[in-house]
């Protein structure tokens, strides 16, 4: 029992200071669990982050559940999730509950000023997948043809499942000759539990296609059935779930575009998980009624098939990461998703968000010192806010 403790009590200090995203959450359990405490190898924590990093799902999560799942098994895994995401969820959910007195009490400039940190943090995410994923002819015409097609696209619901699936065909047909021969190997005597969890996930989200067609899309039910899908197909990291988000809760009408950005960019500047824009989305979309159980259902369907993937293909992996078909097409797929995330950066986060001239100059800025370390994200959010304060009061003068 106190094995169990001081695994939740670990990642609940993790979940309150681990600012700065996903890639600055692996830096923290690299500290705390490589270096500290000695949990586990320089090779094992690498091995772990690449799994994380081609799995759909929350990169940053998925790794904490993953260390608690070599700690405890299931319940580990359960536990490390749930001390990492419940500060944030509890911050994301409270905003959920006061933005509308936010709204009142605040200067207009202050959630245009996190509308700015989102176009900086996006531009900034997007330009390290674009530099490390992108690295061949055939990803970047996958990326450049997912953003013209979502771009035409972007007022169908399934537009980004279509785009998702194909480029998971086209990954699975492309390869050299020479790589055939390793993937037959290694997919002989594939233990229960991996076609146990993988039947799972793949039910769970033909059954939620199914469910929809006879439930309204926009009541409870409806929205937890919505974000299992979404946690189901974001391969690519956190900031990937803009443009699912925006296809099936912003176009449908259960959350307007202002109020998600104005989420979006308080998820920027909370430490934790950026997946729990899901309970600020489930408490907003339901403000009226039952925000608590918006927010909560949200919250678990988002994160449901990360633990369905995990269990599924952990026991396996040393086996798996082998594969030259399984990578290729994990690939193609992170390729697609990165022209999502161009696709949603145009239109809505940059349409939306750069009003005036000193937008765009102060945006310039804030890539410009991201991209190449001249400030730590939370220092710059900082800035922002207090620059455009600044104007607010300036404007009352």
């Amino acid at each position: 029992m106190k094995s169990y403790i001081e695994l939740f009590w670990i990642f609940l200090k993790l979940g309150c200071t681990s600012f700065g995203g996903p890639i600055a959450h692996i830096g923290f359990f690299h500290h705390e669990f490589v270096h500290q405490r000695k949990w586990i190898s320089d090779s094992e924590f690498s091995r772990l982050v690449t799994l994380c990093q081609i799995l759909p799902g929350p990169a940053s999560s998925q790794l904490g559940m993953s260390i608690g799942y070599m700690k405890h098994q299931h319940f580990g895994s359960f536990l490390a999730w749930l001390g990492f995401t419940l500060p944030s969820a509890i911050i994301m959910f409270l905003l959920a509950l006061s933005t509308t007195s936010l709204y009142k009490i605040m200067n207009h400039h202050f959630f245009h000023a996190l509308k700015i940190i989102a176009v900086i943090v996006v531009a900034h995410a997007l330009f390290g997948m674009i530099k490390s994923c992108l690295k061949d002819k055939i990803s970047i015409s996958v990326a450049l043809m997912s953003t013209i097609f979502m771009l035409m696209m972007s007022h169908l619901i399934y537009s980004h499942i279509v785009i998702i699936m194909t480029a998971a065909i086209l990954g699975f047909f492309i390869f050299k000759k020479d790589e055939v021969r390793t993937e037959t190997k290694l997919f002989t005597g594939l233990n229960y539990s991996f076609k146990f969890f993988t039947s799972i996930y793949f039910l769970g989200l033909l059954l939620s296609f199914f469910i929809l067609c006879f439930i309204s899309p926009n009541s409870i039910i409806g929205i937890g059935l919505k974000f299992y899908q979404i946690g189901s197909l974001v391969f690519g990291g956190g900031h990937v779930v803009l443009p699912l988000i925006q296809s099936n809760i912003v176009n449908t009408q259960l959350l307007n575009l202002n109020d998600f950005l104005t989420g979006y960019g308080f998820a920027q500047i909370i430490p934790g998980p950026m997946f729990t824009i899901s309970t600020y989305v489930g408490a907003q979309a339901f403000l009226k009624s039952t925000p608590f159980w918006g927010a909560l259902i949200s919250t678990l369907a988002i994160f449901l098939p990360s633990f369905i993937v995990l269990f599924a293909v952990l026991p396996i992996w040393s086996r798996l990461h082998l594969s030259p078909k399984v990578n290729n097409i994990f690939n193609t797929i992170n390729s697609a998703v990165i022209g999502l995330l161009a696709a949603t950066y145009i239109t809505p986060i940059a349409s939306s968000g750069l009003y005036y001239g000193i937008d765009y100059l102060i945006t310039a800025i804030g890539i410009y010192a991201l991209i190449f370390n001249k400030i730590k994200m939370v220092s710059l959010a900082f800035y922002i806010l207090l620059f455009y304060g600044c104007i607010s009061i300036l404007s009352l003068i």
